[in-house]
């Protein structure tokens, strides 16, 4: 191997060693095991490549409640992470139940609130 191939071994080790940590704290600050953690983080820069790209190029308040219910879902790993996590061990009573925060009928209507006040919003700052 040449030094320049040695050079870029290196750093793409460091780099990949940097992406870890960062995971692995962003993990334990969020409360989530890491396999849920980096779930949520690339869900986020997915959200903030995509909707950061489609800002720029359209310009449009109608990306708003998109971007919001796209938002909200990308926390739906880190959610029922949390609920499946939120009820002792030891306790066989709450086995298979999740928390009210994760389930349909509180995702649901609130996904929903959030496209219609992203919608309302949307139409507010076209009138204007």
């Amino acid at each position: 191997m040449s030094k320049n191939s040695e050079f870029e071994v290196a750093l793409v080790l460091i780099a990949a060693a940097i992406i870890l940590c960062g995971i692995y704290f962003f993990s334990n600050m969020m409360g989530l095991d890491v396999e849920t953690g980096s779930k949520l983080l690339l869900n986020l820069f997915l959200w903030v490549t995509v909707f950061g790209v489609a800002f720029d190029l359209n310009r449009s308040w109608f990306l708003l409640p998109i971007a919001a219910v796209a938002l909200w879902v990308c926390f739906f790993p880190a959610l029922n992470y949390w609920s499946a996590n939120s009820f002792p061990s030891f306790s066989s009573i709450h086995h298979g139940k999740v928390m009210w925060y994760a389930t349909w009928w509180f995702k649901l209507p609130v996904t929903l609130g959030l496209g219609t006040l992203g919608t309302l919003v949307a139409m507010m700052m076209r009138e204007s």
